[in-house]
């Protein structure tokens, strides 16, 4: 994998602002703060003799580079003989025109997208975006802020069967993954994607020990999960009669729909 996570190239100029060197060294987007906390990182750990000076040069690359499909081949350029990915999870919003443009760029890409009961995944980001990314107690938040937030992630959701029939439409090849899997069974959800990519060895892997960017335990009050429940009931009732009804149904027995 690159050193960044979340490259978001094929978001800018579409759900993230148009990329701007000025924009990596002035803007107050969070996206442009992401790339420079990232990048002073770097050259400090480069300072420090902790990582070597190619990862600052991708860094600077990515930060100030000009942007085109070349240059995002380039940022791959060290994993010539290794299955490379960008993992963006703003992809998933990308609509139809943006897929079929990466498709042009790279139609035998593999896509993987990892659904999650929309109820506890709303909950999720609003914990990360109101408490974590702001220093601030579930205390500290009005109640009107939380419920402001639920709306405007449902106003930007595209119902997960939409979304996979966009990227099924232009990929061969792409894997529907669940958080349900993920948090049961690690090892057969990591083994299921490595055997996806055509990885080699997949029985030899090891899943780290420590959970990265654990969420905030933060109980959800039930005036919330009711609002979150009723938002997404269509969504849930309609996955839950296709091929990956399981786990809808799930979700149904969870809530009581």
């Amino acid at each position: 994998m690159v050193p960044q996570k979340e490259i978001r190239y094929w978001n800018e100029g579409n759900l993230i602002p148009g990329h701007s060197a000025t924009g990596v060294i002035l803007s107050g987007h969070w996206h442009y703060r992401h790339i420079r906390k990232s990048l002073l990182r770097y050259v400090a750990k480069a300072v420090l003799g902790r990582v070597p000076p190619s990862e600052v040069g991708w860094y600077l690359r990515y930060a100030f580079g000009r942007r085109s499909r070349l240059w995002y081949h380039s940022l791959f350029e060290n994993g010539e003989d290794l299955i490379t990915g960008d993992i963006s999870p703003l992809y998933y919003h990308l609509p139809e025109p943006a897929v079929r443009e990466i498709a042009e760029y790279n139609s035998s890409i593999k896509i993987i997208i990892i659904i999650r009961d929309p109820v506890a995944r709303t909950w999720s980001k609003v914990r990360m975006n109101l408490l974590r990314h702001r220093g601030r107690s579930f205390r500290e938040v009005p109640e009107r802020e939380f419920y402001q937030a639920f709306d405007r992630i449902r106003d930007e959701w595209v119902p997960y069967l939409e979304t996979a029939s966009i990227w099924k439409d232009y990929f061969s090849e792409v894997h529907l993954g669940f958080f349900d899997d993920l948090s049961e069974d690690p090892g057969l959800f990591f083994s299921d994607i490595l055997s996806f990519l055509g990885a080699e060895d997949i029985d030899s892997f090891s899943l780290p020990d420590i959970k990265a960017n654990r969420g905030l335990p933060v109980r959800m009050p039930e005036l919330f999960r009711s609002y979150l429940v009723e938002q997404y009931r269509d969504e849930i009732t309609a996955l839950s009669e296709t091929v990956y009804g399981e786990y809808a149904r799930r979700w149904i027995s969870r809530y009581g729909l």
